[in-house]
């Protein structure tokens, strides 16, 4: 049937300048992420972190049949297009086969000074650190140490928030227990322990400072459990588990936070292994998730482009989030994700 059209309409019809009356706009807000460098390196426990000139410096911690007689060692790449850059290393002073492989390790930005953290392994059991005040270009000549853990424990799993602080779990007879100190004036203080129930086991634990609380998410692997502390208090709160175990099917280890602010979320990475018995598939990759307030975590995705066990870690650039394991470098750019389509129909 035949519709008459005002007279109005008929003119915005015919007019030269007339608009759409309907805009469409699709985005994508998923980071995708390509492989951008294969070093190819061992896997083993690693770190890193952007300096203030926007260099990347990296931590890694050798693996090998002494598991208390390896080597931390560091990087620094100013052109990350550059593959050789991330394949030299160089071990810190004093960190030459002395240094225990499953405790994992961390590095830091303090405010311009980055802050590397591994224990000891030969000829005691303290929590050494370096550090170096030009942007990872240079470091200390040998280790300070922050303490030493109560009864000489096995620590496994350190991380640090970049706020002069270091966070680790440490294992006693009890359980595995989560214990922190910070650095003030010329000295880091004495040890502060959790008054939360112990985890079973350690493999790894990351950290991050809001501000007024530090949020801490640590592995047993297998369960991710999540905890903050508020130093103004020195008070801990624990809140409900962010992956729980699955039995022994999936393992989880090496725990990172970060904020990414090209989402303006918070990320937290780990590595998730399934031995078969799950899903029928054997893999070992970084699942990321995400968070809007550090508390609702969403389930994520795992990066099946990349393989790894000892920690994925992921790092806004100027350009890009890049994802890091030993053996390749992931990039995803900031790059418009925009399609838009509008229609002819116009306004009345």
């Amino acid at each position: 049937m035949a519709r008459v059209i005002s007279s109005s309409l008929s003119a915005a019809i015919q007019a030269p300048t007339r608009v759409p009356a309907i805009g469409v706009s699709i985005e994508d807000h998923i980071l995708h992420y390509q492989l951008y460098q294969s070093p190819g390196a061992a896997d083993g426990w690693h770190d890193a972190c952007l300096a203030n000139d926007g260099s990347i410096v990296r931590i890694r911690l050798t693996r090998g049949s002494n598991a208390y007689a390896q080597s931390l060692q560091w990087q620094r790449i100013t052109d990350a297009s550059n593959a050789s850059q991330w394949n030299s290393w160089t071990t810190l002073g004093g960190a030459n086969s002395t240094c225990f492989e499953d405790g994992g390790c961390a590095l830091s930005n303090n405010g311009g000074v980055l802050r590397a953290f591994v224990q000891q392994g030969s000829g005691g059991s303290a929590l050494w650190t370096w550090n170096s005040n030009d942007n990872g270009q240079s470091w200390s000549s040998s280790p300070a140490t922050v303490l030493t853990p109560p009864s000489s424990a096995t620590i496994l799993g350190i991380g640090s928030a970049g706020n002069n602080d270091v966070f680790f779990l440490y294992q006693l007879v009890s359980g595995v227990l989560t214990g922190c100190s910070f650095y003030s004036g010329s000295s880091w203080g004495s040890l502060h322990s959790t008054t939360l129930s112990a985890i079973p086991y350690g493999a790894g634990l990351g950290a991050y400072w809001d501000g007024q609380l530090y949020w801490l998410v640590s592995s047993d692997g297998n369960t991710l459990y999540e905890s903050s502390y508020a130093p103004a208090t020195n008070s801990w709160q624990s809140y409900p588990a962010i992956a729980p175990a699955t039995g022994s099917a999936i393992t989880r280890r090496a725990p990172r936070l970060q904020y990414d602010s090209s989402t303006g979320l918070y990320n937290l990475t780990c590595i998730e292994a399934d031995n078969g018995l799950l899903t029928g598939a054997v893999y070992s990759y970084p699942r990321i998730r995400q968070s809007a307030d550090l508390q609702h975590w969403s389930q994520g995705s795992i990066i099946h482009s990349m393989a790894a066990q000892y920690g994925a870690c992921l790092l806004s650039t100027f350009s890009a989030n890049l994802l890091i394991s030993m053996s390749s470098v992931l990039r995803a750019p900031f790059t418009a994700r925009i399609a838009s389509t509008t229609s002819t129909a116009p306004t009345a």
